[in-house]
């Protein structure tokens, strides 16, 4: 999903099984704005305008997030 200048993830909320979403240099403003699997455990969102994080608490088994390079 890296590098396509996509503006929103919510297409995604039906790969129930995914537990790593690459999604760095995008134009991302929002994490987390589909409704994410229950077993994601690894998210990069490096170089998007992400300012603020949302709806992580939604996942529980998360273990690592990458917000570098965001406006945050």
């Amino acid at each position: 999903m890296s590098n396509n200048k996509l503006i929103s993830l919510k297409d995604l909320s039906h790969l129930k099984h995914m537990i790593k979403l690459k999604a760095g240099w995008n134009q991302l403003r929002r994490t987390f704005d589909f409704d994410p699997p229950a077993n994601l455990e690894w998210v990069d969102y490096t170089g998007n305008a992400i300012n603020k994080i949302e709806n992580a608490d939604k996942n529980v088994f998360l273990k690592y997030l990458n917000l570098d390079s965001n406006n945050i």
